[in-house]
């Protein structure tokens, strides 16, 4: 499995396509801690957002990014479909987490700059907070992972449609609370737990309310795991009953 994992990461490296999503996310976050904000919590709940899509956008270029001859002959030399598919998934994941990571280590190094500028930005910075942050960022890179690689081409031909249907997806599951809360139907209640549980991750982290507190988040990161395992489970059988 391990090494099916570091062939994958040298494959996706070599393809160069990974550049832009890490660009984008990289770009994004220097300019959330060089801006006016004040906040470290500010930043880190809509570095999560941006994260999410990031995650998600990668997931879907690795997706494409697969070669089927080269697909076939791991699966013959790994003597197990399902266990090939399975590296894939942990490999989208991990990679998402590469995401959680920048997340983690960008801010703090710009609180050290400001403390030797003498400038007070990013006071309300702990040690409670980056974990909190770390925790739920690898939750919602791990959910956006998955979300991005669900609809592989051998699931999904049409790629176009496939992108636009992923977009969706993502972005409906941020909006869903807003969305269905004026229908008071319960067949939307319904529809809103079978959605992406990223709604509840930015609510638990809700500034307004009481920020960000482990009690607040860990009951919908928990939700996003676990919605992340079903998704991929569906992924691997779904690709493996497919075949080539």
């Amino acid at each position: 499995m391990i090494k099916l994992i570091k062939y994958h990461m040298k494959s996706f490296l070599s393809s160069n396509r990974y550049i832009m999503p890490l660009l984008v996310y990289i770009i994004i976050l220097a300019m959330l801690c060089s801006s006016t904000v004040t906040s470290v919590k500010a930043v880190y709940i809509f570095s999560m957002v941006v994260a999410y899509f990031v995650a998600t956008w990668s997931g879907f270029i690795y997706a494409d990014s697969e070669d089927h001859i080269t697909e076939q002959i791991l699966i013959l030399k790994s003597r197990s479909n399902i266990k090939y598919y399975i590296s894939k998934i942990l490999f989208v994941v991990i990679w998402g987490m590469l995401y959680a990571g920048i997340s983690f280590v960008v801010p703090i190094f710009w609180r050290i700059f400001e403390l030797i500028i003498k400038d007070n930005k990013f006071s309300d910075m702990n040690i409670e907070i980056v974990c909190i942050s770390l925790f739920v960022h690898i939750c919602i890179v791990m959910l956006g992972s998955i979300i991005g690689y669900l609809l592989h081409p051998r699931v999904f031909k049409n790629r176009k449609i496939g992108a636009i249907a992923t977009f969706s997806l993502s972005v409906i599951g941020i909006i869903k609370g807003p969305l269905f809360e004026e229908f008071k139907l319960s067949a939307f209640k319904i529809l809103s737990w079978l959605l992406p549980p990223v709604y509840e991750i930015i609510q638990g982290c809700n500034l307004e309310t009481n920020g960000l507190k482990f009690s607040n988040v860990i009951l919908p990161c928990i939700l996003a795991v676990i919605y992340s395992c079903i998704l991929a489970t569906i992924n691997v059988f779904a690709i493996n009953k497919r075949g080539f």
